[in-house]
Order: structure tokens, then sequence, then C-alpha cells
């Protein structure tokens, strides 16, 4: 678990048990292109990431996973600008711990969607949907 050194709480899981299949799923999508699991479920006061992971080129990614509910709603559509103003809040909080524990550099970053079938296993990743930059 990640733990922060601040007295607002924060966590991550950085073991193998999902709390759904379509994380699970996720994450071995990405492991399979290359991604390394940083942890996954992070919690913090600003609210909840998904998974974190790293690509080979050491960009971090912070994603959503969408369950696939086939319908007339794109799972882009689902991430309102409220919901991504919350993930780069708390992206920025990870960074700042993550960037404590290791050298001090900022990284590269990516906000991403998966779009999973667990029945199916089909995966769809949606890579740098939008950037903290974004009006969020």
């Amino acid at each position: 678990m990640i733990w922060s050194r601040r007295s607002e709480i924060r966590y991550g899981r950085e073991d193998r048990v999902f709390r759904h299949p379509g994380e699970k799923l996720a994450a071995g999508h990405l492991e399979a292109n290359g991604h390394t699991l940083i942890c996954h479920n992070y919690h913090c006061g600003a609210g909840e990431i998904d998974l974190v992971t790293r690509d080979p080129q050491g960009r971090i990614h912070f994603c959503e996973v969408k369950a696939w509910r086939p319908g007339p709603v794109h799972p882009l559509e689902s991430l309102s600008r409220r919901r991504r103003a919350r993930m780069v809040a708390t992206a920025r909080i990870f960074l700042e711990d993550l960037e404590n524990r290791e050298t001090g550099e900022q990284a590269d970053i990516s906000f991403d969607l998966l779009w999973v079938q667990p029945a199916s296993g089909a995966v769809e990743h949606f890579e740098a949907i939008f950037s903290s930059d974004d009006d969020a």
C-alpha cells in the first residue's frame, strides 16, 4: 500500500487482488502492452483512480476502467467534466507522493480510459483522452 506522510490518508493497492474483474482485464491488457502496474484503486481526498501504470517510455498512465455495456452512450462520454477534474486533482496528489519517493523529477503523464467487456475479455484502450491543462 502507498501511504502519505501528510495527515490526509492516501492509499492504493500494489497487490494483484482487484475489486472488479474489469480492472483485472484492463491491467492484464496494459501489462501485455509493456506497462508496469504501479498501483490500483488509488484513493485520496480528491478522488480515486482505478489503475496507475508506467509505460516502457516512462510515461505514467492514470486509467479509468469502464465495464462495456452496449448502448447509445460511448464510454468516452461517461467521463464528465467533474470526473475529469477529480482525476486530475487525484493524479497531482499521487505524483507528489511518487516524486517524493523516487527522484523528485516530474513525470510525463497520460489520462486514459479502458473500456472492458468482462464476459468476452475484450479491452479497448483510449490513450491520452484529455490533459491536465484541459478545461476539466
